[in-house]
């Protein structure tokens, strides 16, 4: 199973539902416009990405996923076992959005580079208070 949702793209992988993000997946696009196919080096900064982007359809092509992308209609051709390999467990939720892999929301953000301005293991970032 492969859908488009709200946030981005989710994916049935075995017993799992793996969700990723608009812009995770487009800052991860592997074609050749993307990524060096060469050297594997991004050709593009995250950046260069539209503002406002989000899923329009998502293709299941067998092996792999076909990502198209809005507004710029741009796509991505996804191996499910990358997607399945690169995919995070954890979820932040803000609003009810889920934000996977991503700061749910600016005030964790700030958290985390003043830790790391503090010289802070960059591995252990502050938590929320309860």
């Amino acid at each position: 199973m492969v859908n488009c949702s709200e946030d981005g793209l989710e994916l049935a992988a075995g017993d799992r539902l793996l969700r990723f993000p608009a812009i995770w997946l487009r800052d991860n696009c592997p074609c050749a416009q993307c990524l060096d196919p060469g050297s594997g080096q991004k050709l593009k900064d995250i950046t260069d990405i539209p503002n406002g982007l989000v899923v329009s359809a998502a293709e299941d092509a067998g092996e792999s996923v076909l990502v198209t992308y809005a507004p710029d209609r741009h796509q991505s051709t996804f191996t499910r076992s990358w997607l399945a390999a690169h995919a995070r467990t954890a979820f932040a939720v803000t609003g009810g959005r889920h934000l996977q892999g991503c700061y749910a929301d600016l005030d964790g953000l700030a958290s985390t580079l003043a830790v790391l301005a503090r010289g802070d293991e960059p591995h252990s970032p502050p938590r929320p208070p309860r």
